[in-house]
């Protein structure tokens, strides 16, 4: 008798062990299929966009060969997040808009793209370049600000040269804008900063235009 109550016994107590250990299995195998299951994506994404095609190139610098670079970038900017300003000294980097491409490599890629429209050249040369590539012009800028804040105000700080083929400075300057979004939406901020990179490439063409034609004129002078 005793055997019999001890042999039933141990056969209910490991009953009584795999009912916890069977809901522990079951529970884990529900909660890694819940992590290993694709997760849905908020993120948006965004890209700053050159200065429409029809805009009317210079003529005279037809054949012009811009150096473009080295441009140097705010390392808080140097990020596929989008940064919005949010005071003299905070910035907010969302962890859902994003920029389809990093925004410094952004940024390079569309002013090249409006010089060679405004300028009417295709040697739209990137830094660096081969040595023994020629370059009539180089243009070196450092930007410290390229965002936009809680108000939807756009904000493009740089300072920027212009150097001849000799590397003589022909031009220094320090260009300060600002444009007005639509509202505070990453969406119009994108738009907004677009805007910006166009007008800065149109004051930089329009002084390398100047210089160009000057040169041109002097020559046949």
């Amino acid at each position: 008798m005793k055997d019999a109550l001890g042999s039933s016994a141990g056969r209910s107590g490991a009953s009584f062990w795999k009912v916890p250990a069977l809901l522990a299995v079951c529970f884990g195998t529900l909660w890694g299929c819940s992590i290993l299951e694709p997760q849905p994506n908020f993120s948006r994404f965004f890209i700053l966009t050159p200065i429409k095609a029809e805009s009317t190139g210079m003529a005279s610098a037809a054949g012009l060969s811009v150096g473009l670079g080295p441009i140097h970038f705010p390392d808080y900017l140097k990020r596929t997040q989008v940064v919005t300003r949010t005071g003299p000294n905070s910035v907010h980097v969302s962890e859902r808009d994003e920029w389809a491409a990093p925004l410094d490599a952004s940024f390079r890629q569309v002013m090249a793209i409006n010089l060679s429209r405004l300028l009417n050249t295709e040697k739209i040369v990137p830094f660096p370049w081969y040595s023994s590539t020629h370059i009539d012009y180089q243009v070196e800028m450092y930007v410290d600000r390229f965002d936009a804040d809680t108000a939807g105000t756009a904000h493009l700080a740089v300072r920027w040269a212009v150097r001849d083929a000799l590397g003589h400075t022909v031009v220094s300057r320090s260009s300060d804008l600002t444009a007005q979004a639509a509202d505070a939406s990453s969406a119009a901020g994108a738009n907004a900063l677009s805007q910006l990179l166009g007008r800065f490439s149109q004051e930089i063409a329009g002084v390398i235009g100047q210089v160009y034609v000057g040169l041109r004129q002097r020559g046949r002078s």
